[in-house]
């Protein structure tokens, strides 16, 4: 049991350490995050997504939506 407990990760932080971007500096923008990925890091984009996809349902847990089949949210 440690003294000390690490701050869970922001949206845009948990994206920048998908990215593989140094997160002791600060947050970044995410259009900037986005540029990082598809410009350097192509080996980063599933990761990268993998995240963006569990905050858009941790999004849509909060505020109740989901995506249905064909891509277009609706209230549950």
């Amino acid at each position: 049991m440690g003294l000390f407990k690490r701050r869970p990760l922001t949206p845009v932080g948990r994206l920048m350490a998908a990215a593989g971007l140094p997160t002791a500096g600060g947050e970044i923008l995410v259009q900037d995050v986005v540029m990082d990925v598809v410009q350097r890091r192509s080996r980063r984009v599933t990761a990268t997504l993998a995240v963006v996809e569990e905050l858009l349902v941790e999004e849509g847990e909060r505020t109740g939506w989901r995506a249905s089949a064909s891509s277009t949210c609706k209230p549950l």
